[in-house]
């Protein structure tokens, strides 16, 4: 885990949308969504619940 994965994890929740959080942390789309998924993996827990047209429904709770 690395501060740019925190950070691109902010933003995403805060856009609600992998485009426009890509945009603006000045990535493409793939990358953040890579990343998230890196630091989902590494977590070992799912952080949004993704629904079609790559949006987000909501950030999930972690368990417990």
């Amino acid at each position: 885990m690395n501060l740019r994965e925190l950070e691109y994890t902010v933003c995403l929740a805060a856009e609600g949308q992998f485009r426009r959080a890509a945009e603006r942390c000045h990535v493409s789309q793939p990358t953040l969504s890579a990343q998230i998924a890196k630091l989902e993996d590494e977590l070992g827990l799912q952080l949004f619940e993704r629904a079609h047209c790559m949006r987000v429904r909501r950030p999930i709770a972690a368990p417990g």
